[in-house]
């Protein structure tokens, strides 16, 4: 079938096509054993021919008919179609995936959180089994009509794989990588929490946590920089709890992240018992500055403005509903209003108002601009003047524009408009002024500086951020305007400043971590720290070179003991052919020696232990001694006496040649050791031995234990009534517990066959 729609496929009735992608097709499908419909996902073409790929579909789907949980999507059946294709049969869901729901309408609070925390159940109960997902985003997490959440794609990211995969590989999605992923490690399900976190950050602003212009730029931020703090709108303040939980599920060291995504899911559980209130809300957190802008950082920080979270448990630990009280910082003591409570800060239906809003219908650009910004004259010359000239011309369109770029979405259709007046995002013109400088662009940063001071004309930061672009531009040697002079010459077009040539090595440097080439990072950095002394992520380079030089050495360390343990687990398998199990249990306490926690090394050392006991156990029964006969065919009317003789007194010469057998019987006690107070089965076969089939019609076994003989005279059903030419048919099997009058007997088979034959066959034992 692969991409060519056909009526059936397996016991499957197609019914249509759901969705096409690289691996394959997706087909609505019904299965009339069971009168249900199913989606049926079929390896495409292009892709079945990789026979790594087929594998490893097989292997991946096999893995995920293991996972029975209601926040994972279920898997039926696996099987091939006529073309060789493997195919999954799994369960037709109904609704959209969080992607689709995030761009069609707006979630509430409780909807955001309560998805995520589904989402990490189901991730707990895949990393139980050993399963990690390695591509969690939007679009895998699919979205029932009951809110149900369940995870899709299992081993997608694992499927997308060649051959040619090797150590170092970079796999998933950017936005929703964790680092380890983007070094190319080894991952489990520490990763996975990382992606749920990305997620949960982007339910909560609107905004994912770490951007770019390009994917170097996501990674470097993902690697080395922390996401803007989460702040409530209209002026709610902060909610300390939920930023430590986001906190937690996006640490760089996998370490300091949840442990299990079963306690990102029970920390987000608490959060929602602490905050019923506000839970129904469609509340949208602002962000703060955006860290890759701040250049003086406090010691220890990660440049986010927050210290880092315990490494250690869940943030909110275990309570019980309704058992929390405030602790000293936390969000909303007695006394301070919750988020979104007074009257001046919500909409006419109630509904939190959210930063960034437009004005009002209906008002131009000049109601929004900031009318009233002093033009204020200094020795900075014409370049000055050009931008505040800039400034009155775009206040209202580039600097609203920007604004309402990196705003959340709009109000639902419902809600009253926010009240008129300038929106200026000063966290954002924070990040285009400093950016702008950094780059050279002194007028567009002098028009974002500006506008922050209009919109906050006390703020401190923006008055120095302004200063700093004033001695820019004073800096800035410009030639006055002479009459009948030559134009001046033009000046060379600039190049990347040193800032943005330091950032660029910094993101190789990083890279350059993650795929082992320390040498190179190395260098990177210190042409890097050449370029931007003073900027603090030359210290968080030499932190994570620090710990990529202490990983090489210890996985050195590790790959030397793993050498010795081989040795001796190579020792071992020697010593378990030749079922000398003394000798193995003695190379792998060897090993364990080497490793005394390694499970694999105590399950083996049981296992040949339990081996050792076995045998000795087996040696010690006697097993039955059995003579059988020969099988005996009597064919049918056979008589003592010759046809047309009975009578007359002739002597008459018997004939010598015997009748043609058959068939040979087999009659087997299993198993021959068996012992008092034991099961066994005794099991009747037949092996015809010509060209023709054998038809059965009866069986009788007459027991003999002791005195006592039974079932002569009572013939049995036999289990087939056939037996083909060169083949061997039970035809008779029944299970019993082994008696002490047992230990010496004898058992006739007698089976007629079809014509009134006969075959007979004794065996007996003592």
């Amino acid at each position: 079938m692969s991409e060519t729609p056909q009526k059936t496929l397996g016991k499957y009735q197609i019914q249509g096509e759901l969705g096409k992608g690289a691996m394959g097709v997706v087909y609505r499908g019904f299965d009339p054993a069971l009168e249900r419909e199913v989606a049926i996902k079929v390896m495409g073409a292009a892709t079945v021919s990789d026979p790594e790929l087929k594998k490893r579909f097989e292997q991946e789907a096999k893995a995920s008919a293991r996972l029975q949980h209601p926040n994972i999507v279920t898997v039926y059946d696996f099987g091939y179609d006529d073309q060789g294709a493997p195919y999954m049969a799994m369960e037709l869901l109904r609704g959209q995936d969080l992607e689709q729901r995030i761009r069609k309408s707006p979630l509430t609070l409780r909807e955001k959180l309560d998805v995520v925390a589904q989402a990490c159940l189901g991730l707990a109960h895949a990393h139980e089994h050993h399963i990690v997902h390695r591509d969690i985003k939007p679009a895998n997490i699919f979205i029932s009509e009951s809110g149900i959440a369940k995870i899709m794609d299992f081993g997608v990211a694992r499927l997308m794989q060649t051959s040619q995969t090797q150590t170092g590989t970079v796999l998933g999605t950017a936005d929703y990588m964790s680092p380890e992923q983007i070094r190319g490690q080894k991952v489990d399900g520490r990763s996975d929490i990382f992606s749920a976190g990305v997620i949960l950050y982007r339910l909560l602003t609107n905004k994912k946590p770490f951007t770019g212009e390009n994917i170097q730029a996501v990674f470097f931020k993902v690697l080395n920089q922390e996401p803007p703090e989460l702040v409530l709108p209209d002026g709610g303040g902060d909610m300390p709890e939920l930023q430590a939980i986001v906190d937690k599920a996006l640490m760089k060291d996998k370490d300091e992240r949840y442990a299990s995504a079963k306690d990102f899911a029970a920390d987000i559980s608490d959060l929602m018992n602490l905050y019923q209130d506000i839970l129904n809300e469609n509340t949208v957190f602002d962000t703060m500055f955006d860290p890759s802008t701040m250049i003086d950082m406090e010691p220890g920080s990660d440049g986010s403005g927050r210290r880092r979270t315990t490494p250690t448990g869940r943030v909110l630990g275990s309570t019980s509903s309704g058992s929390r009280t405030h602790r000293a910082g936390t969000a909303f003591p007695a006394g301070r209003t919750r988020p979104g409570a007074t009257a001046a800060s919500r909409t006419a239906t109630g509904t939190p108002t959210q930063m960034m809003r437009g004005t009002q219908a209906g008002t131009t650009s000049a109601t929004r601009v900031g009318v009233g910004i002093p033009l204020q004259e200094s020795s900075g010359g014409v370049l000055k003047w050009v931008g505040l000239v800039a400034l009155l011309a775009a206040i209202g369109g580039g600097v609203f524009w920007f604004t309402q770029q990196n705003a959340p979405p709009e109000v639902s259709a419902g809600a009253a408009p926010a009240p008129a007046g300038p929106t200026v995002d000063v966290a954002g013109q924070f990040v285009l002024a400093e950016r702008s400088l950094a780059a050279g662009q002194l007028s567009q940063a002098l028009i974002a500086v500006d506008a922050i001071l209009f919109a906050e004309p006390n703020n401190e930061d923006a008055a120095a951020l302004k200063d700093r672009v004033n001695e820019a531009m004073e800096n800035i040697q410009v030639a006055p305007p002479v009459v009948a002079q030559p134009a001046p010459a033009q000046p060379a077009p600039r190049g990347p400043s040193n800032t943005q040539r330091a950032t660029a090595l910094a993101a190789d440097a990083s890279l350059s971590i993650g795929a082992g080439d320390l040498e190179q990072a190395e260098a990177l950095i210190v042409q890097g720290r050449g370029l931007d002394p003073g900027s603090p992520r030359w210290q968080q380079l030499d932190q994570q070179l620090r710990r990529a030089r202490e990983g090489v050495a210890s996985r050195a360390r590790a790959s030397e003991q793993q050498a010795e343990i081989d040795q001796f687990i190579v020792e071992a398998t020697g010593h378990l052919k030749a079922r000398d199990y003394q000798s193995a249990i003695a190379a792998y306490d060897k090993a364990l020696a080497v490793a005394p926690d390694n499970p694999q090394l105590i399950n083996a050392r049981n296992m040949a232990q339990t081996a050792m006991q076995q045998a000795a156990a087996a040696a010690s029964v006697t097993a039955l001694s059995i003579q059988e006969s020969p099988t005996v065919f009597t064919g049918r009317g056979q008589s003592d006496t010759p046809r047309g003789f009975e009578s007359g007194g002739v002597n008459v010469q018997r004939a010598t040649r015997a009748p043609v057998n058959p068939a040979d019987l087999i009659v087997q006690i299993v198993p021959v050791t068996v012992q008092p107070g034991d099961p066994y089965f005794l099991r009747v076969r037949i092996y015809n031995r010509g060209n023709r089939p054998i038809g059965v019609k009866s069986l009788e076994l007459v027991s003999t234990f002791g005195s006592r003989t039974t079932g002569r005279g009572q013939p049995l059903q036999p289990m087939v009534q056939r037996v083909n030419p060169k083949d061997t048919s039970l035809i008779w099997e029944v299970q019993n517990t082994w008696t002490e009058e047992q230990n010496t007997g004898k058992i006739e088979a007698i089976v007629t066959l079809i014509g009134d034959a006969q075959l007979r066959k004794t065996i007996e034992w003592r």
